[in-house]
C-alpha cells in the first residue's frame, strides 16, 4: 500500500502494526518492534492522541534495543505532548527515568 493509502485508512495498518511490533517485542527483538512502532507513529498526525499514546511504547523499545538517545528523545516528546493526560505523562516520565538510569549506568561501566 502507498503512504497515501495509508493516511486515508491508518486504522487497520495501525492495528496491524501494533500487534505486530507487541509480538516481537515480546518476542526479544526490540530492534524490529521500535522500526514497527515507529512505522506506526509515522501514520498519524502529531497531534493525534493515538500517537502520543504510542511514543512510551516505542520509548521503551528503543530502551530495550539499547538506543537510549533515541529512547529519550522519544519519551520526552511523549511527556512534551500528553497534553495534561497524566497517565500518559507518568509513562513517559517513568520510562524516561530509567533510561536515564541507564545511560548513567553505561557510561560508569564505559569508563577506563
Amino acid at each position: 500500500r502507498s503512504n497515501e493509502t495509508a493516511l486515508k485508512f491508518p486504522g487497520e495498518d495501525l492495528e496491524k502494526l501494533q500487534a505486530a511490533a507487541e509480538k516481537v517485542l515480546l518476542g526479544g527483538d526490540p530492534d524490529a518492534a521500535a522500526d514497527l512502532f515507529a512505522r506506526a507513529v509515522s501514520l498519524l498526525p502529531e497531534d493525534d492522541t493515538s500517537r502520543v499514546g504510542l511514543l512510551p511504547r516505542l520509548g521503551v523499545a528503543l530502551f530495550e534495543a539499547g538506543r537510549f538517545t533515541e529512547a529519550a528523545e522519544i519519551l520526552t516528546e511523549a511527556i512534551d505532548q500528553a497534553g495534561g493526560d497524566d497517565r500518559l505523562e507518568a509513562r513517559a516520565r517513568d520510562g524516561a527515568s530509567v533510561v536515564r538510569g541507564a545511560e548513567r549506568a553505561n557510561q560508569l561501566w564505559l569508563r577506563p
